[in-house]
């Protein structure tokens, strides 16, 4: 029931509002002088401050958060955790044995 009269009252409101005419020509000297006119493009504070941290987000993503020594990382858990544990982890390499002297070295 509640969302019919929401319905209805949106469907009220958008058929009393006023359509806006595409139709409706401006006086030609204003037009010309709009046409004439410096077009810049701005936008508010807020929208720069959205894209500002847009492009941030987007940076730490490809490049990390800075900070430390090494080469940056991204998202994802730290270095040694997973299915790997890390370096330092298994069984130690294999030690290098000198190859034993040739026969009747002395």
């Amino acid at each position: 029931m509640r969302k019919l009269l929401i319905f209805a009252a949106i469907a009220v409101g958008s058929a009393l509002a006023a359509p806006a005419m595409a139709s409706e020509a401006l006086p030609k000297a204003l037009a010309e002088r709009l046409d004439k006119a410096p077009a810049e493009y701005s936008w508010s504070a807020a929208a720069e401050r959205r894209h500002m941290i847009m492009e941030e987000t987007m940076r730490q993503q490809r490049y990390g958060r800075g900070g430390g020594y090494g080469p940056p990382r991204g998202y994802g858990p730290p270095r040694g955790y997973g299915y790997s544990p890390g370096p330092g982890w298994g069984p130690p390499p294999p030690r290098y044995y000198p190859p034993p002297p040739p026969p009747g070295w002395w």
